[in-house]
């Protein structure tokens, strides 16, 4: 089974950045309950794997704290988007956070599909027809949306005709570290 981490995000949340982009015939935006920020793509799993990884999922620490939300981004770059995505901060908790996943999973990643961590969560994907202008609108989004992040989610994910669909499959919640 196809297995990553992420941060979920509230309905209201998803329902907010499910409205920032516009209508489009060459947009296939990602379904409203499929929004979320990937920390780690693990890939295929078995079950062995899945009772280690939920295992080390239930040792990370980490303290409640607030992501940022804000502005587009496109893989692989503006002028030819393939992917456009919501921007998220780097703040140094986002970052430590993922460090630690990282770190206790590093056995069971994907490395194909790890590199830099750039925070970002999909929006969209592109048909070959769509081309934005460089100084399209889009990418000048100026709204934030500030998220308080309190757990961690194992999910799996299938792929079909329509797109991905993902199932949760261990939820971790934020706890103090031994200070």
């Amino acid at each position: 089974m196809r297995l990553f981490v992420s941060i979920d995000l509230a309905v209201p949340v998803r329902e907010k950045l499910h409205g920032w982009l516009p209508e489009h015939p060459d947009l296939r935006q990602t379904k409203k309950e499929q929004l979320h920020l990937t920390l780690l793509f693990l890939g295929e799993c078995d079950e062995d794997e899945l009772i280690l990884i939920s295992k080390r999922l239930k040792t990370i620490q980490f303290d409640p704290f607030e992501m940022t939300i804000k502005g587009f981004g496109a893989f692989p770059n503006r002028k030819n988007p393939g992917v456009i995505w919501a921007g998220v901060s780097k703040s140094s908790e986002l970052i430590n956070l993922q460090k630690q996943i990282s770190n206790k999973l590093s056995a069971f990643a994907d490395s194909s599909g790890n590199h830099l961590f750039k925070p970002h969560i999909t929006l969209a994907r592109t048909t070959k027809r769509f081309k934005l202008k460089k100084s399209d609108s889009l990418f000048q989004k100026e709204e934030s949306i500030s998220v308080k992040v309190e757990s961690i989610s194992l999910k799996k994910s299938v792929l079909s005709a329509e797109g991905s669909i993902h199932t949760t499959l261990g939820k971790y919640n934020a706890e103090k570290k031994n200070s």
